[in-house]
């Protein structure tokens, strides 16, 4: 019987901890649409970068573009962009090379109701929209232990949210519930169907026809609590109001 040598052993030690960093992810929340509306033809344009993670892995990087316009009194429709990745499409762990790339677009309708003089905005939103997420690593020592996953997603939301909303400050708070459905199963562990439910906090400060934004999230997945997803999206950027209301004189 062949003994180990050390060279040997240290080599499958090495394998064994670059394979084990190798955590595929499937899902990451991208930003919240909070349009904050209270009146018809309002109209919200914002741009956001986004920083997603859950403290446990690299995070990724991104964009987020939103838009909503009030059709109607109490009547709005948006729609939104995400796309979102590690920072030059790759980076280093231990001896191998990791990349992780996810991208949504959805569209959506819903009820505003502004109340107390319109210093309070409750709204209610609903919408579909379909993405992908994916998985690319690299084993440095066993090329043929490579992985690269595909999975693609639609995912169906309610978003309720009260704010308070003033000319030069606003801040809400909003809460998505979804449905999380993949094309197939993104692991033979997992299923293809998830419930989430989606916390988050928005502020917006500035003028009346343009704000600074930030946003914070949490994404907690209901069905199955060690899902493998990133929990975390930060957000900030800019919020257009268009057109932008004048003051009477």
């Amino acid at each position: 019987m062949k003994t180990p040598t050390t060279s040997n052993l240290f080599t499958s030690v090495a394998i064994v901890v670059c394979l084990s960093g190798c955590q595929s992810l499937y899902y990451a929340p991208n930003a919240q649409n909070v349009p904050m509306f209270k009146e018809k033809n309002e109209m919200r344009i914002s741009a956001a970068y986004t920083r997603i993670g859950d403290g446990s892995d690299t995070p990724i990087d991104g964009f987020d573009i939103q838009s909503a316009y009030a059709l109607g009194k109490h009547f709005a429709v948006m729609a939104n962009g995400s796309k979102a990745g590690a920072t030059g499409s790759s980076y280093s762990y231990d001896a191998g090379e990791k990349s992780q790339k996810t991208n949504l677009v959805e569209f959506g309708a819903g009820f505003f109701k502004p109340f107390h003089k319109d210093k309070l905005v409750f709204e209610t939103y609903g919408g579909f929209g379909g993405g992908k997420f994916e998985n690319h690593f690299r084993d440095a020592y066993d090329p043929s232990n490579d992985i690269n996953s595909i999975v693609h997603f639609n995912r169906v939301f309610v978003q309720p949210s009260i704010a308070f909303s003033l000319p030069y400050f606003s801040a809400a708070f909003s809460v998505r519930a979804a449905l999380l459905l993949y094309d197939q199963k993104p692991e033979i562990s997992l299923g293809t169907s998830y419930f989430l439910m989606e916390p988050c906090f928005t502020i917006r400060a500035g003028w009346k026809g343009f704000k600074f934004q930030s946003q914070f999230q949490l994404s907690n997945n209901l069905t199955d609590l060690s899902f493998p997803q990133y929990h975390l999206n930060f957000n900030t950027g800019i919020c257009l109001t268009l057109p932008v209301k004048k003051t009477a004189k």
